[in-house]
């Protein structure tokens, strides 16, 4: 036997009264009931079949689980079971919204599936997908048939993946590509995005673009909002010619700078380096080595424990033990400085200086030197005795006497007397 009951149609004020009336008193727990439970729908007929009640409802519905709020054009309640059609919403208390063309719900389990123009709303965060199932207790949401996150930084799609609005954080998988508003992408295997931090963690092979750079890792993370990036387990690094290798690599694009970590290597067209570990900074030229530094540009070579060199001024400072090639000339010291701007390089510690093109070798224990000039201006031992090397001719001066001598095979040793 089939009943109907036409119920009154409230206006649109009252409408909107009665939902908020309703999520005010759901927030209570003493009234949340385990039970579906019927709040609107301007058409309401009920059928007996065997031991079951179905109910058919049509026209603005509204149903309320636990905590819980459902919206359809229509509905068969079956128990604790709901099957909904058309326009399919499901509100929850933080701002979390799911559509749908059509939705299956067990209330016993409280498991929705939801199928058709799937949506997802969290805070500033959407999911589509064409399939969709939701867990209420977990608060997680899986697909399986393809899905595209969009936020206000990122697009990210994957074949399947899921969605846990508890901790923010969604889980790709298959087929992964990641837009950034950075103009960045990301291709992967997998990887997990932390919504709340902006954080992209790297968890199987992936690829990273932007424009010119590449970056091939299957471990890091990449922080959206500060463009700062970590890539260990010896990821490669192209950028143009540029190539990097290291145990680990990391990237902040914001100030162009690449540091990279444990058997360190760079190299372009113009330079190379190799250190225990490397910092790059395109922006302002710095490029800083420490431990087994070496470094070359053009005819320059230079060698050291730990190496300060800055593309732009020619400045630099090496330390332990550093070795200088350049142009047929090679320094040796214990510590080594030239300030690219003065023109002023200074040398100190058990200095050797050999220039195999002019035919010279000077051992002393400090002295200055310009590179452009070709000359020593200030050579200087332990001692009285001071000289000065420039070009052909060797100047010795003493606390005792002045004099000037030329030395055919230009070889000067300056030691304390």
């Amino acid at each position: 036997m089939i009943n109907r009951i036409k119920f009154f149609k409230p206006s649109f004020f009252t409408y909107i009264l009665l939902l908020f009336g309703v999520i005010v008193n759901a927030q209570q727990k003493d009234s949340i009931s385990s039970r579906v439970q019927v709040i609107h729908a301007d058409v309401l007929r009920f059928e007996r079949i065997g031991g079951r009640e179905l109910q058919y409802l049509s026209k603005d519905v509204l149903v309320r689980h636990r905590a819980s709020y459902l919206l359809c054009d229509s509905a068969i309640i079956d128990s604790n079971k709901v099957t909904a059609m058309g326009h399919v919403r499901i509100l929850e208390g933080d701002s979390l919204q799911l559509y749908a063309d059509s939705l299956f719900y067990d209330g016993d389990q409280r498991m929705a599936n939801l199928k058709g123009k799937v949506v997802l709303k969290h805070k500033d965060q959407q999911l589509f997908t064409e399939s969709m199932q939701y867990d209420l207790n977990t608060r997680i949401s899986k697909y399986l048939q393809g899905g595209v996150m969009f936020s206000e930084q990122a697009k990210l799609r994957s074949s399947r993946g899921y969605y846990d609005a508890k901790t923010g954080e969604a889980f790709f998988k298959d087929s992964v590509v990641v837009l950034l508003k950075d103009s960045m992408s990301l291709i992967a295997d997998t990887l997990l995005y932390q919504t709340r931090e902006r954080k992209v963690i790297f968890i199987g092979p992936s690829l990273i673009k932007q424009d010119s750079l590449k970056i091939y890792t299957d471990e890091g993370y990449y922080l959206i909002e500060e463009q700062k990036s970590y890539f260990g387990n010896s990821p490669r690094y192209t950028r143009g010619s540029q190539k990097a290798d290291a145990k680990i690599i990391y990237h902040d694009a914001l100030r162009k700078k690449i540091t990279l970590v444990g058997h360190a290597s760079i190299k372009d067209d113009q330079q190379e380096a190799k250190a225990d570990s490397i910092v790059f900074n395109e922006s302002n030229g710095d490029v800083l080595l420490f431990g087994n530094a070496y470094y070359q540009e053009g005819e320059r070579i230079l060698e050291g424990q730990n190496i300060e060199y800055n593309r732009f001024s020619k400045s630099l400072q090496v330390q332990g033990n550093p070795r200088v090639l350049e142009a047929g000339r090679m320094i040796q010291s214990a510590r080594l400085k030239y300030d690219g701007k003065t023109d002023i390089g200074t040398a100190s510690g058990a200095v050797v200086v050999t220039d195999t093109t002019e035919g010279y070798t000077i051992v002393s224990d400090s002295f200055s030197y310009s590179k452009t000039k070709k000359c020593f201006p200030l050579l200087v031992g332990t001692g009285d005795l001071i000289s000065s090397y420039c070009l052909t001719e060797i100047h010795y001066i003493s606390q005792q006497t002045v004099f000037f001598q030329k030395i055919s095979n230009k070889k000067m040793i300056a030691f304390k007397r």
